[in-house]
């Protein structure tokens, strides 16, 4: 049995974004199952969880102790179809790029062999005032 910690460290207001609920919790669902299946079972597991805001973007990061993605992969880890896993689809971290995109943000990611993975979501800042 895998014992995994679960650190939420959040902005203390809410930070608010234009998108659609389900689409995004998805991709946050994603990044943080992701996150955990990378954990060897060995190991005692951190997901960290942390929002901010700076330069009117809303900042999302969710990190692991992971193995990590090796630098061979790393260029391929958005590409349809693409994973490390036996039982993966590789559609996941697509799917998830392609979402956050479609919501006028960015995924970007650092990565550590052996100790872990981040990934960090920007989103513009929502303030009532966009056009829609």
């Amino acid at each position: 049995e895998q014992s995994i910690k679960i650190d939420i460290n959040l902005n203390k207001s809410p930070l608010w974004i234009n998108g659609v609920k389900d689409e995004l919790q998805r991709v946050f669902i994603n990044l943080v199952k992701n996150g955990i299946e990378a954990i060897p079972k060995r190991r005692k597991g951190v997901i960290t969880i942390k929002s901010w805001h700076a330069n009117y973007k809303a900042n999302i990061e969710i990190s692991d102790n992971g193995q990590g993605i090796s630098k061979e992969n790393e260029h391929s880890i958005f590409v349809p179809n693409f994973s490390t896993k036996s039982s993966g689809t590789g559609l996941g971290l697509a799917i998830s790029k392609k979402v956050v995109e479609e919501h006028g943000g960015e995924i970007n990611f650092n990565s550590e062999v052996g100790k872990g993975t981040s990934f960090v979501l920007s989103f513009d800042l929502f303030t009532g005032k966009e056009k829609e």
